[in-house]
């Protein structure tokens, strides 16, 4: 009596959903049972867990299919590029056509935590695993007032809880609220509950960062009593503690002559280590300094000199993001807000700007890009319920 292959009496999705959930020493017994099961746990470990690549996220033109997003993802020496579709499901995102049209910041929100995507439309919050195409619907902003404006998002993992929380800055604009105004809330995908947060700094100078150690960072500026337009420059590193729910500050570099003159032009990882971009006052170049070791302020190793105007007269230098790999001479570096990629050479100190393909039925002009590292990651028990609504409030 021959046995049966227990995969073939299931459909392909129940196969690779259950292979997904394996630990890697499951997998590796997995593989021995058979011809087909060997097949299959190498086909997933082609997929290069915890490989960096760079997740490009693009919208087509036609109104009528505006709901549908294309993601690429690319390898950091850009040689290869995967092309795959990301399309809102009503049924599982509540999400129709006419409100997904209607908001203009619908792909803003691009940032990733232990391979999982936060996207934010209008009110729905969404957690996507571009790896495994695998999204749901995690959470809904509390009622706000219409003059609200969401400016930065961010996902991170807290692990006293084996949570995830998303921390979105909100500013308010209204004559009946305080121009400028700004707080932050933060909620866990498994409780459901919006807290208020006190923001400090001024939000028009905030500027999102990378996500390291599992958490978001972001730099700002310190409030003024009369802030000027014309001055942007920002020069603090915040990182947000998801364990005692608190902002704190990340100590950076200094100058004892130039200390005031400081300016944060971004930040990143580079060989693991997080990062950030200075200039100061006379030079023309960007200073990289990586941070030897997390939170020691004495640990600050400069790597990188980036001449200016290798970026071009008309590129905005206040938004960028920082990737290397390891024991690499090549320096990544993404302008999140324009969608420019550019590679720098260390050794011929060289800055080049690097092209990638995006259709003629796309919008160039609304291209968002992050650092995303692969994995199967994903989270139990945080898909949103309408009975979630009574309690996901101030």
């Amino acid at each position: 009596m021959s046995l049966r292959n227990p995969l073939s009496t299931l459909p392909s999705e129940i196969n690779h959903d259950i292979f997904l959930r394996l630990e890697g020493r499951h997998l590796v017994t997995a593989q021995s049972v058979s011809k087909e099961w060997y097949s299959f746990v190498q086909d997933i470990k082609a997929f290069h867990i915890g490989q960096p690549r760079l997740l490009i996220l693009s919208r087509v033109k036609d109104i009528h299919e505006a709901k549908r997003l294309k993601v690429r993802s690319i390898r950091l020496d850009l040689r290869t590029e995967n092309t795959s579709q990301f399309t809102v499901e009503p049924q599982v995102c509540a999400i129709t056509a006419h409100r997904f049209r209607n908001s203009i910041d619908a792909d803003r929100d691009l940032c990733s935590c232990n391979g999982l995507v936060l996207l934010i439309f209008e009110k729905h919050i969404i957690l996507w695993n571009p790896l495994v195409r695998r999204s749901t619907k995690v959470l809904e902003l509390p009622r706000l007032h219409m003059l609200t404006w969401k400016e930065l998002g961010g996902l991170c993992y807290d692990p006293s809880s084996n949570e995830y929380k998303v921390v979105l800055l909100l500013s308010c604009k209204s004559s009946t609220i305080r121009i400028g105004d700004q707080y932050v809330i933060v909620s866990g995908l498994k409780n459901k509950g919006w807290q208020k947060l006190s923001f400090p700094y001024e939000h028009h100078t905030t500027r999102a960062g990378v996500n390291f150690n599992n958490t978001l960072h972001w730099i700002v500026r310190d409030k003024i009593r009369s802030p000027s337009l014309r001055t942007v420059h920002v020069n603090k590193v915040l990182y947000y503690d998801p364990v005692d729910n608190t902002f704190k500050q990340l100590p950076t570099p200094t100058k004892n002559n130039l200390e005031e003159e400081n300016h944060i032009y971004g930040t990143g990882i580079i060989e693991g280590c997080f990062c950030i971009g200075q200039w100061y006052q006379g030079r023309n170049v960007i200073q990289v300094s990586v941070m030897k070791e997390y939170g020691n302020p004495e640990s600050w190793v400069t790597i990188f000199a980036i001449p200016i105007l290798g970026f071009g007269r008309h590129f905005n230098i206040y938004n960028l993001t920082f990737f290397s790999l390891h024991k690499s001479k090549n320096l990544t570096i993404m302008c999140k807000d324009n969608g420019r990629l550019y590679v720098y050479d260390g050794e011929e100190d060289k800055l080049e700007q690097r092209f990638f393909h995006i259709p003629k039925d796309e919008d160039e002009s609304r291209v968002r890009m992050c650092f995303y590292a692969q994995s199967f990651e994903l989270p139990y028990g945080v898909s949103w319920r309408n009975r979630d609504r009574r309690q996901c409030r101030f």
